[in-house]
């Protein structure tokens, strides 16, 4: 990645990584390390998240057969399925915790301010 990334800075072009070796930023250009550790992980979050949505969403469909069945019976649900998919079975289960810090209220449904631990 370094190498191309070398390469690009040299002689960019319209695509991403050009863009991230070349930019002066509102904070100024990247480091040199920046716009590579920056590319790889893009490149794999990009990679890990779609094939385990496709490995975990065949394995459902496997398990579920009736839903397989009715996916190819009706193959214009298959978006909305997706969606349910990344709901049911997200390839990312590591997130950051988020907590509210002020009482909320959505739809007439107060979601209390989170307590901290001391």
């Amino acid at each position: 990645m370094a190498e191309l990334a070398a390469k690009r800075h040299d002689a960019p072009r319209d695509h991403m990584l050009s863009g991230l070796v070349s930019d002066d930023g509102p904070q100024g250009r990247m480091s040199q390390a920046e716009p590579i550790t920056t590319a790889i992980l893009l490149f794999v979050a990009g990679h890990e998240t779609t094939v385990d949505l496709i490995t975990d969403g065949m394995l459902i469909f496997l398990r579920h057969p009736e839903l397989l069945e009715w996916m190819r019976r009706e193959p214009d649900l298959m978006a909305g399925a997706v969606e349910e998919l990344l709901r049911y079975e997200p390839p990312v289960h590591m997130l950051p915790q988020r907590t509210t810090l002020t009482d909320v209220e959505i739809a007439g449904t107060t979601i209390p301010r989170a307590l901290r631990s001391p």
